[in-house]
Parts: structure tokens; C-alpha cells; sequence
């Protein structure tokens, strides 16, 4: 619990309005964080591999996940690190496609973080695992 002494960093309030947004399901509002040219790096050997550029390829990014998945969701937010210039957050994701077992793991995500915005984000999956 936070004492009356100590102040919350005001990226982390950013973060968590960020978290909030997703975990009600508003995109919209999730992606008003992003700068005008944020760059979003998603690593891997995936159909969603690669580099999205502005907010309209990010949003792109975006749909695109919502086609190749049924659902796509966070479970959880494990933690979220802050400083003046960099968030990190590890969050635990769950992919479900129809005749498929949904697949379960961690996320995490790197944000560079300037004037208020998100201006990069770099994301990798931990390995996911397929659901019970």
C-alpha cells in the first residue's frame, strides 16, 4: 500500500490507465497512448512477426491478431517496471482459434516511453503453453 509520503512515478499511473484499457477490451482508448510514430517490434517465428510503423500499421497489427485468433486476451498483469524513459511489463496472455487447444504463457513487453506516449514497443512471448 502506497503512504500518503510516497508518490506513484507518473509512468506507472500511464501503465496502469494503459493495463485498464486492454483489460476492459477498449482498444481504442488503449491505443490513444501511442505516439503519432511509435514503432511496434513483435520478435518471433509467428504470423505476427515484425516491425509496425505509426498508428495505422500498429492498429493494422492489431486486426490482424484478432483474424488469426478466435479471442485474444490478458489474463493477468505479473508485474509492470517503471522509470522516466522505460516500462516493462511481464503479463500472462491466453490465444484461443476454434478446434484448437488455446494456447497459454507470458508476454513481455519493453515501451519506450516519451512526452506522455508510448513510442516503442518490443514484445516476445515466453513460451506459450496449450491450455488444459
Amino acid at each position: 500500500m502506497t503512504k500518503p509520503s510516497e508518490q506513484i512515478h507518473p509512468n506507472l499511473l500511464m501503465m496502469k490507465k494503459y493495463e485498464d484499457a486492454w483489460l476492459r477490451g477498449n482498444s481504442e482508448e488503449a491505443e490513444s497512448f501511442y505516439a503519432g510514430d511509435v514503432v511496434l517490434h513483435h520478435f518471433g517465428r509467428n504470423p505476427l512477426a515484425g516491425d509496425y510503423r505509426g498508428k495505422a500499421e500498429v492498429h493494422g497489427y492489431i486486426e490482424k491478431l484478432m483474424e488469426v485468433t478466435d479471442k485474444a486476451e490478458t489474463l493477468e498483469t505479473i508485474d509492470v517496471l517503471v522509470d522516466d524513459n522505460y516500462a516493462v511489463g511481464i503479463i500472462r496472455v491466453r490465444f484461443e482459434r476454434a478446434g484448437k487447444k488455446p494456447l497459454e504463457g507470458q508476454r513481455v513487453t519493453v515501451f519506450k516511453l516519451a512526452g506522455g506516449n508510448l513510442k516503442c514497443k518490443l514484445m516476445g512471448d515466453r513460451v506459450l503453453i496449450s491450455g488444459q
